[in-house]
């Protein structure tokens, strides 16, 4: 959080199944890279080693397809998968932007949607791009249904939205903060998250990070 606060850019690690494949290990589906963690644990922890020595503040995890659904997908039996999956959590993530106020909350949403508008072209479309520039291409989703889903909003109006999720069992809330934003939107937002959110889970077992 300390390194949060500063205005030094924070570098993100890289791809884990991509390494893992580089380095000769085998990734089945369905558990893709997370059967890795029980195989291959040296491997891992060295490429996250090597991201560290690369210069990454932040290190993510390949534990996404870790789920006893997953774990039975790929032939467990119940108990085993159960057993396999006794020490995970749920995570949900997000976009999230604690806004100062509504004006600032509804520019911000825009600011998103446009944000989408990109990010589909390359991930899920054509991947248009013009002069260098990725286009932004029409959405079926409304402004309206994408600002109910992130949290861009206030920082109560976050709070209310993260209990929601609480009450539906989700045990962590992972942030995904940069939309196109300013660096010092972005970290006056975490900054707000830190004093104004995160305190009220403090003594729940739901973590936002």
């Amino acid at each position: 959080m300390n390194k949060i606060k500063t205005s030094k850019p924070l570098i993100l690690n890289g791809a884990i199944g991509t390494e893992l494949i580089r380095k000769g290990v085998d990734l089945p589906l369905p558990l893709w890279s997370a059967e890795a963690n029980l195989t291959h644990p040296d491997i891992v922890m060295n490429i996250q080693r090597d991201y560290v020595a690369a210069g990454a503040d932040i290190l993510t995890t390949n534990t996404f397809r870790t789920t006893s659904y997953t774990y039975r997908k790929a032939g467990y039996s119940k108990e085993k998968a159960k057993e396999s999956g006794k020490m995970i959590k749920l995570s949900m993530q997000r976009i999230a932007y604690a806004a100062k106020n509504d004006q600032d909350a509804k520019e911000k949403n825009l600011l998103a949607y446009e944000y989408y508008k990109r990010f589909d072209n390359m991930f899920t479309g054509p991947g248009k791009v013009d002069r260098g520039l990725v286009e932004p291409l029409p959405r079926k989703q409304t402004l309206e249904e994408l600002t109910e889903n992130l949290l861009i909003c206030t920082p109560n109006q976050m709070v209310d939205k993260l209990e929601m999720y609480e009450e539906a069992g989700v045990d962590e809330i992972i942030i995904s903060a940069g939309f196109g934003q300013s660096q010092e939107d972005m970290i006056d937002s975490m900054h707000r998250i830190s004093e104004k959110v995160i305190p009220y889970f403090k003594s729940d077992q739901t973590k936002v990070a």
